[in-house]
């Protein structure tokens, strides 16, 4: 069962032709297929990510990671973003070549001064792909949203050695926990939605407190660690 609305199913169907449902179908079981190539790349990349969050508490004793969470978007995800944004077709072809947000993870840091550190140390870390580093922290959306997100490129080898080797596209955003809990509720009660202006100017002012925020906790953060220091050598 694929859930569209009546507008994205007379979309489909002006895309797909006569049988457009059957067509859907079909190209179900092949997105599925490789949505589960892209599962496999994001588990390589989730035991990589908590490897590297033991590494941090071993040498600093400080994680700039304090949680993360991953995700593989549903097919009716895909095919709403594919009809949206107008790619010009509905087929796994047009779905590898432009939609490189099937497998995804989140991290959320205490702290904004940590995220382009973590950035900088992953993106080393990984294949990030050309083009894809997108920066809605320094320069956030039109309704307040921030994050730092960028796709890297993920091998996936297989048993049968006849196989070539494939690479997947893994999307990994990151963001404070204020930068998430504007994210949270406005994905409640706005995504998708075509909302007045005036809901989205309360949005980006909401965005821009819980900014403020953030930099409060930086500057909290940093009287704190020189108090602590001081206090150190004093007792010493």
């Amino acid at each position: 069962m694929i859930n569209l609305t009546q507008e994205q199913a007379a979309q489909a169907k002006d895309i797909l032709g006569e049988n457009w449902e059957n067509k859907l179908m079909s190209l179900k079981s092949e997105y599925e297929e490789w949505a589960d190539l892209c599962a496999r790349g994001l588990r390589h990349v989730q035991t990589r990510i908590e490897d590297y969050q033991d590494e941090m508490r071993a040498g600093t004793g400080y994680n700039l990671i304090e949680r993360f969470s991953i995700r593989i978007k549903t097919f009716d995800s895909v095919v709403e973003k594919c009809l949206r944004k107008g790619y010009g077709g509905l087929s796994l072809s047009v779905i590898k070549e432009n939609v490189f947000d099937i497998a995804g993870v989140r991290i959320i840091t205490k702290y904004s001064d940590d995220i382009y550190p973590l950035a900088k140390a992953l993106r080393r870390d990984f294949r990030p792909m050309e083009g894809m580093l997108k920066d809605y922290i320094s320069n956030p959306k039109d309704n307040g949203y921030r994050s730092l997100q960028f796709t890297i490129k993920e091998r996936i080898d297989f048993y049968d050695r006849d196989k070539e080797p494939i690479e997947v596209p893994v999307e990994i955003q990151i963001r404070t926990t204020n930068m998430n809990s504007w994210s949270t509720i406005e994905h409640d009660l706005c995504y998708k939605k075509d909302m007045p202006v005036e809901i989205c100017q309360a949005f980006r002012k909401y965005a821009e407190a819980l900014a403020t925020c953030d930099q409060q906790a930086e500057e909290l953060k940093k009287l704190c660690v020189e108090y602590n220091k001081t206090h150190k050598s004093n007792n010493q």
